[in-house]
Parts: C-alpha cells; sequence; structure tokens
C-alpha cells in the first residue's frame, strides 16, 4: 500500500525526469528565470488542467520547485517554506 509520501516522492521524481534545471528560488530574479524555464510545459498541460478543473499534481510540484508559489511573499520573510 502506497502512502502519501510514496505518492509525493513519485511527482517529485516525475518533475526531476523533466530535465529542467531550476535556479534556487532565492531570488524575484531566479523565480523569474525558472517561471521562464518551465513556460512552454505548463502551457502544454494547459488543456488538462482546465479540462480536470485542477491543477494536476506534476504541475503543482514544479510550480513548487521553481519558486512560484513564493512571489507573493514578502523579502521580510527569511524562510517562507
Amino acid at each position: 500500500m502506497s502512502t502519501e509520501k510514496d505518492a509525493d516522492r513519485h511527482i517529485a521524481d516525475q518533475v526531476s525526469s523533466l530535465g529542467f534545471e531550476l535556479e534556487a528560488p532565492d531570488s524575484g530574479t531566479s523565480i523569474l528565470s525558472n517561471a521562464r524555464k518551465i513556460r512552454d510545459y505548463l502551457g502544454s498541460r494547459s488543456g488538462d488542467s482546465e479540462n480536470a478543473r485542477i491543477l494536476p499534481s506534476d504541475v503543482v510540484e514544479l510550480l513548487i520547485e521553481s519558486g512560484v508559489f513564493r512571489m507573493n511573499m514578502p523579502e521580510s520573510w527569511v524562510d517562507p517554506s
């Protein structure tokens, strides 16, 4: 029986297998650079997202790893994770 942690690890492995070389998301510049790197992939997954009316788990993981979800956090927060 698989656990939630196993599922998360599987999703992270899928994202890693996509081959994106993402920068550490520690600045607005690096997050923007990461967003540009994943833009085409996200566009290719948009139909699935729209049909299912949710973000697929691989897309969510990619957005997390690229730092996109951190964009609205103030820089004064030392560790937003």
